[in-house]
Order: C-alpha cells, then structure tokens, then sequence
C-alpha cells in the first residue's frame, strides 16, 4: 500500500486483486476548507451558521420532477424535469415542436392503448 500526504490530505492507494484503488482520507472539514481556499483551522461564528442557515432556508430548493427550462452553451433550450436526462432543442424545433402541439395531442389519444403510462407518484 502506497500513502502520501497532498495538501493536508492522505491517500492510500493499493491494489485489490487485479485492480487498482485510491482512497482520500480526509475529513468533510477539511475538503471544505481546501475547496473554499481558507485556513484548516477557520470556523464560522454561531451568528454566521445561524445567517448562512436563514439564507439556505430562504431559497427552498425546486420541486423535484418541476418542469424548468435553461438555455445551454450551444444555444439550445433544454427542458428539465420530464424524465432522467433533459429533453434539448433548438429554437427552430421548439417552434416546430409547439405548431405540432394538437396533432400530437390528437395522435396520444388516438394510441392511448398502446402506449406504457408512468405510474403516479404517491
């Protein structure tokens, strides 16, 4: 086994049969301070937990499944919150997309059988 400390860190890394591993021993304190750059040492005071917690609880993360839209670094709109991974298109088929909107209601109804139905989330 192989250690070595890196930047206040340890990592042991070895093999395990045929395969190799690295572990980073450190604690959430630690890799918090490294990523923010500050001191090992630094702690927050009690007043400034206690502001960092209200401006946390402020701004309530959004409902999962909530569906929201970004514009990506290609210009594309991707829509978020349909299934696993983003639906993404461009303006043009967006636009497209939106003039289909009731031939594609009409056709969902017309093949409503043979389509698979998510179940409703309790």
């Amino acid at each position: 086994m192989r250690t070595r400390q890196t930047a206040g860190f340890w990592l042991f890394g070895g093999y395990f049969g045929a395969v190799e591993f690295l572990v980073l021993a450190a604690t959430p304190k630690q890799i918090w301070n490294s990523w923010k750059g500050g001191n090992a040492m630094s702690e927050l005071s009690y007043e400034e937990l206690k502001a960092k917690l209200e401006e946390l609880q402020s701004h309530p993360p959004a409902a999962s499944g909530a569906l929201h839209f970004k514009v990506g670094a290609k210009g594309g709109v991707s829509a978020y919150g349909l299934g696993r991974y983003p639906v993404t298109l461009y303006y043009e088929q967006w636009q497209k997309l939106l003039a289909g909107a009731e031939s594609l209601r009409a056709f969902l109804e017309a093949n409503k059988g043979g389509l698979k139905m998510k179940e409703a989330k309790a």
